[in-house]
């Protein structure tokens, strides 16, 4: 059995719950009380529910391995744990985004994982006043974030409204504006200001697409960078709303608003609180970080994937990486 077919067992996933402890508090629809504030650092489940996953996979993998011929029993338990850690990875963790570029200073967890990304080279809005955009897709929705140049002081982003006499008809207003001079159909959904310690000029917004797409996010600036407004946002899939959430309009808000209120919203911090416990390391044209004073172990080639092995203590971090596997 080639390689691709194996990781295919990692694609059959569940979906679940994150036990909580503090909750959150903030006026957002789809914010719920039963989440604790801390839940977005659990980037694993946990608990039964993980068990229920491992034990599942685990069955496909031995079934699978009965039927191979001249399969190496040997290997089955590091089948089985590549198997489970890839189901983990790709349908069961969180994703870490971490902004530097352009005087950007931010760090936040998605709430889901992240299984391709993207951004656009800021050579291409060198007359706009974004100042950077990216995101990735995962197998809910797209998730997507945004900073752009704003002056320093009490006016909400561009406008000349002074953010504290901000309010939910001035927002819809504003946004309308803006949105009737694009040829595109959109309109606004839904949306408000908001308070979070932390965060400076806050607000959330709905904006609807055609098919009842729509697309939530949340927007604000930081203490340590005024002059930049940061924005978050995601939308679900189209086959979730095609199929589950169809035409109901408020569910459509909660479901969307919900992750970046329960998960996105308590994980922001500065960058640089997060990049001083850490030192970037390199693999071939892409950069990542490990803990500080890691050691490069081994570097190790397996077919067309390459891996570098760092050790901290007793914590261990592997990098790869891996062309993709062209299918029949």
């Amino acid at each position: 059995m080639k390689l691709r077919r194996l990781l295919l067992l990692s694609c059959i996933g569940f979906i679940g719950a994150i036990g909580v402890s503090h909750a959150i508090d903030v006026n957002i629809p789809g914010a719920r009380p039963d989440i604790g504030k801390e839940a977005y650092q659990e980037y694993r489940i946990q608990g039964e529910f993980a068990k229920k996953v491992d034990d599942y996979q685990e069955s496909e993998v031995k079934k699978w391995a009965q039927h191979e011929p001249n399969y190496d029993n040997e290997k089955l338990d590091d089948d089985i744990y590549v198997v489970q850690e890839l189901t983990r990875a790709i349908h069961h963790s969180r994703s870490v985004y971490i902004i530097t570029d352009n005087g950007a200073d931010i760090k936040f967890t998605g709430s889901k994982e992240s299984i391709v990304g993207w951004s656009i080279d800021p050579k291409h809005m060198s007359k706009s006043s974004i100042k950077s955009v990216g995101g990735t897709i995962n197998a809910v929705s797209d998730f997507r974030y945004e900073t752009r140049q704003q002056p320093k002081g009490s006016k909400w982003e561009d406008t000349n409204i002074e953010y504290t006499d901000l309010n939910k008809s001035l927002l819809q207003n504003t946004l309308n504006e803006r949105l009737e001079k694009r040829r595109d159909s959109v309109r606004f959904v839904d949306g408000d200001v908001f308070t979070y310690p932390g965060l400076e000029k806050t607000t959330w917004d709905v904006i609807g697409f055609d098919d009842h797409l729509v697309v939530g996010t949340i927007n604000f600036t930081l203490p340590k960078t005024p002059n930049l407004s940061y924005h978050i946002g995601q939308s679900l899939n189209k086959d979730i709303i095609k199929n589950i959430i169809k035409d109901d309009t408020q569910r459509s808000i909660t479901d969307t608003m919900g992750p970046l209120a329960n998960y996105v919203l308590p994980s922001i911090k500065p960058a640089s609180e997060v990049l001083a416990y850490t030192d970037p390391v390199h693999l071939g044209p892409y950069t990542f970080r490990v803990l500080k004073n890691s050691k490069f172990k081994e570097h190790e080639v397996i077919g067309s994937a390459e891996y570098d092995v760092y050790i901290s203590g007793r914590i261990k971090a592997v990098l790869g990486k891996q062309p993709f596997i062209k299918r029949c």
